[in-house]
Parts: structure tokens; C-alpha cells; sequence
């Protein structure tokens, strides 16, 4: 290709190949720029943040402050903005009344201040360099993680709400059907739906049972006042847990609904098959997670609390041994919710139950 003035004017170095007549001119060879990548700047300030890490805290330090600082900007905007609406309202009023002029001032002013308070900006601080920059998207990154955690913990509990809803409309049906409070034995307390209910009382306790068409107990509510020491297990009640822990897994033991302190000889109707045998270094769920959690509950009953307790049985297989159990509880004292909780267990050893100490209990109710 010969070098002609169009590609001189466009910038193309050219060498000569020969001299005089018949010269023939060359373009020189154009190595392209490399192809930069979007990565390179955040990977290069966060580069300047590891060499400098004093500059990237204090990045990381004006990060947050911006970010108070936008919130403060955008509380401005949306407090004026109820202003407008008001102040646009009373325009209105006094162009209803005839009073046009009033009105069309009134409303001028109100837009020209408006304005203003759209372009307002509360200074925020500058980053100063790669490694403050750095610094301050690293703080970017916590925020966005931190933020993902609270949606998915929001969505796991609406899927659970949802769950309760659809499962079986008990809620809706308990509140329009009379239920018939039955001495400790636990005779029947009637049909609700799909579901049979039984009920208890138990001292001061009240407890009830709901199982499905195939007898199996999917949920249990137990309002909590009062702790039985001393009580001991009848041969039925034992010879029911031994029949409930081999209807599961050979694993499992007959683990109680309630704890047998709460309620003590109920047979197989507060019982279900539940990890017994810890698996290696994990504990076994019957009497390490449940068995503490049952154990913080008495604590707050013994220390004059109400606990209002409610247990879900899920995940069901055909011998009727839940994959789940999902607990949730509220304490009350003096009319007033101190304390509410919910776990969500597997029903395999390794499970976890973090239990409020005696000392916070104590501290709670005494607030």
C-alpha cells in the first residue's frame, strides 16, 4: 500500500522504501492500544488501599459519612416535598375561593422554593487518591453483602408466613370455632378444617395438639405459667416413647413436644420421632439444641414470665417423622412482650440452640 496525503493527514507514520524516480512509500506498522478493562481502576485503588492501609480507613471512614449524609439529603427532599403537597393544597383553596392572583403567587413562591430545596446538596467529603478510593469500595462491598443478608433473612420468613397460611387455614378457623378445654387426659377439642384439635390443661398450663387426617401432630401451641418439678414418668408414657422412636429413624428416640416438666404423662399425641444418637462430634438433637431450649423456657416461666410457644412439624415422611421443626415463642410479663424468638431445626443431630442465660432473663424482666 503506498503512503498518499490522505493517510499523512490521518496520521499514519510512513517510510520510505526507495529513492527517486519510482519511490515507493510503506505505512509503518500501528500497534493497537491495549483493550482496558473495567476491573482496572477498582483493582488498582484497591491495590493503593492494601500498600496504604491508614489512607483506605479513612476512605472507608468518608464512605460511611457520604452515605449519612445522602440519607440527610434525601430526608430534606422528602420533607419538603410533603410541604409542597400542603402548600399546593392551600393554592388550590385559594383558587376555589376566587382568590386567583393570591393563588397564582402563592404557588410561584412555592415552586421556586421547591426547586432550591431539589438542588440542595449537603457537602459530603472527597476521596483523595486510589488508595482512599479503595478503601471506600471496600466499605461499598460490606454494605451490599450486609444488605443481601437482611433480604434473604425477610424472605425466609415470608416463605414460613406463607407456608402457615396455605398449610391449612387453622389460624382463621380457630378464631371462629369454640374449642372445649379438656382436663389433662386430652380429650378431643373438635375439627377445624382438615385438622383435629386437642386440647389440654395442665395446672395453669393450656396446650394444644393439631393432627391431620392421618393422626399425624403437625403443630402444637402451649401457653407456658408454671413448672412441675419432681414428676416422674409412668411405664405407659416410657413404653409410648420407645414405640414413637422406633416408628422413626433407627436413630431417633421419642422425643417430647413439650417437655415432660410442662406437662407431664401426655402418650404418644405430644411425641414424635426425633434424632436421639449424636453422629461423630455432632450432638444429637433431642437432648442437646431441643433439650436447651425447653431449658431456657422453664427459666423464663420459673423467673414469673409467660412464654407463649407454638411448634411446627414439617417435612413429613410416610412414617410420619418430620424433616423439620420450626419453633417460635414470645415472652410476656406484666402485659407486655419482653422477648420473642424463633429457630428453625433440622431434625438431624448438629443442630444449635443459643439460649438466653438466667442472668439476662433476670435482667429482661426487670427492665
Amino acid at each position: 500500500m503506498s503512503c498518499n496525503y490522505v493517510m499523512q493527514a490521518a496520521g499514519h507514520p510512513c517510510e520510505a522504501q526507495a529513492s527517486g524516480r519510482g519511490a515507493r512509500h510503506s505505512v509503518a506498522p500501528v500497534h493497537p492500544t491495549p483493550k482496558r478493562s473495567f476491573l482496572d481502576t477498582p483493582i488498582r485503588q484497591l491495590a493503593a488501599a492494601t500498600n496504604s492501609p491508614e489512607e483506605a480507613v479513612a476512605g472507608g471512614l468518608k464512605k460511611v459519612l457520604n452515605d449519612v449524609i445522602s440519607v440527610g439529603d434525601l430526608g430534606i427532599v422528602a420533607a419538603n416535598g410533603i410541604g409542597y403537597g400542603v402548600n399546593t393544597g392551600i393554592a388550590a383553596g385559594l383558587d376555589a375561593f376566587g382568590l386567583d392572583q393570591t393563588a397564582a403567587d402563592y404557588h410561584a413562591r412555592n415552586e421556586r422554593t421547591f426547586e432550591r430545596i431539589r438542588e440542595f446538596e449537603l457537602p459530603k467529603a472527597t476521596l483523595n487518591g486510589d488508595a482512599e478510593k479503595g478503601g471506600a469500595l471496600v466499605v461499598s462491598a460490606a454494605e451490599t453483602v450486609a444488605l443481601a443478608r437482611v433480604a434473604m433473612s425477610l424472605a425466609g420468613k415470608g416463605v414460613r408466613a406463607v407456608s402457615g397460611l396455605l398449610g391449612a387455614g387453622d389460624e382463621v378457623a380457630e378464631a371462629v370455632t369454640a374449642r372445649t378445654a379438656s382436663k389433662a387426659d386430652g380429650a378431643a377439642g373438635g375439627a377445624v378444617g382438615n385438622l383435629t384439635i386437642r386440647t389440654a390443661s395442665i395446672g395453669r398450663n393450656e396446650v394444644e395438639w393439631h393432627s391431620d387426617n392421618a393422626g399425624r401432630v403437625v403443630r402444637a401451641k402451649a401457653v407456658l405459667r408454671e413448672v412441675f418439678s419432681g414428676l416422674t414418668r409412668s411405664s405407659t408414657e416410657k413404653a409410648a416413647q420407645r414405640s414413637v422412636g422406633k416408628s422413626g429413624l433407627p436413630s431417633d428416640h421419642g422425643g417430647h413436644i413439650f417437655d415432660h416438666r410442662f406437662v407431664g404423662d401426655q402418650g404418644p399425641i405430644n411425641m414424635f420421632p426425633q434424632n436421639g444418637v449424636p453422629l461423630g462430634a455432632l450432638k444429637n438433637f433431642n437432648g442437646s439444641a431441643y433439650r436447651t431450649m425447653m431449658n431456657e423456657l422453664s427459666d423464663w416461666v420459673k423467673a414469673g414470665a409467660e412464654v407463649r410457644l407454638d411448634v411446627r412439624l414439617g417435612k413429613m415422611d410416610a412414617s410420619g417423622r418430620p424433616g423439620v421443626v420450626d419453633v417460635s415463642y414470645e415472652v410476656w410479663s406484666n402485659d407486655r412482650r419482653v422477648y420473642k424468638n424463633e429457630d428453625y431445626f433440622e431434625n438431624r443431630a448438629g443442630q444449635v440452640f443459643q439460649r438466653m442465660s438466667k442472668s439476662e432473663i433476670l435482667a429482661r424482666l426487670a427492665r
